[in-house]
């Protein structure tokens, strides 16, 4: 499994295996299924004064694939 970090201005970064553990604690069931699929899946979104980061988790054998809705 791995993790990544996307900010509101299009920063990416990979987040290493220790944030990704932890992230992966914190799937519902649904989640860990849409993994097994081979989605990627935003686990947590964190909001700043004008700004956000969003936490995403995929499987080894899949790239990110984020889905953007409604964002400003």
């Amino acid at each position: 499994m791995r993790g990544k970090l996307i900010t509101k201005h299009g920063h990416m970064a990979d987040l290493r295996p220790s944030e990704t553990m932890q992230l992966s604690r914190l799937l519902t069931p649904i989640q860990r299924e849409q993994l097994l699929e081979g989605e990627s899946v935003l686990v947590k979104r964190e909001y700043t004064l004008d700004s956000w980061k969003e936490y995403w988790l995929r499987s080894d054998a899949q790239p990110i694939r984020h889905h953007r809705q409604g964002h400003s």
